[in-house]
C-alpha cells in the first residue's frame, strides 16, 4: 500500500460537520485542514503541506497546533491542478505531433511559451 493510500485510510470514517468549527480572519472563513481534506478527497497531510508552502490561503493556530485553510483558495488550487494536468497532457501531445521548434499554449490569463531542445 502506498504512503498516500495509508494517509487517506487514516481519515476519520465520518466527520460530524455540525461540530466542525471555523475561524474568521480578514473576512474569510478558515476551516481545519483535515475537514477540508475530507471534503475535497485529499489526505490531511497534503492540505497541511499546501498551507505550509503558501499555495493556499491559510494560517497556523499555535494554540491548537493545526492549520486552518480558506475553502475558496483550496477550490482555486484544485481547479489549477486539474488545468495543469490537462495542459501537461496537451503540451506533450502537441510537441510530439507537431514537430515544431516552438509550441505556444494559452489560457484566458496565462500564455506559456516553450522551445524544444533539438
Amino acid at each position: 500500500m502506498s504512503e498516500t493510500q495509508k494517509q487517506k485510510n487514516n481519515l476519520p470514517s465520518s466527520i460530524d460537520r455540525s461540530t466542525i468549527g471555523f475561524l474568521i480572519k480578514d473576512g474569510k472563513r478558515f476551516f481545519p485542514a483535515p475537514f477540508l481534506a475530507d471534503e475535497f478527497g485529499y489526505a490531511p497531510d497534503h492540505v497541511a503541506r499546501l498551507a505550509r508552502q503558501g499555495k493556499v490561503s491559510s494560517f497556523y493556530d499555535t494554540e491548537g497546533s493545526r492549520w486552518y485553510v480558506d475553502r475558496e483558495s483550496l477550490i482555486g488550487y484544485k481547479k489549477q491542478a486539474e488545468l495543469n494536468k490537462i495542459r501537461g497532457g496537451l503540451k506533450s501531445t502537441n510537441a510530439v505531433l507537431s514537430g515544431q521548434d516552438e509550441v505556444v499554449y494559452s489560457d484566458d490569463d496565462i500564455v506559456l511559451s516553450e522551445k524544444s531542445s533539438k
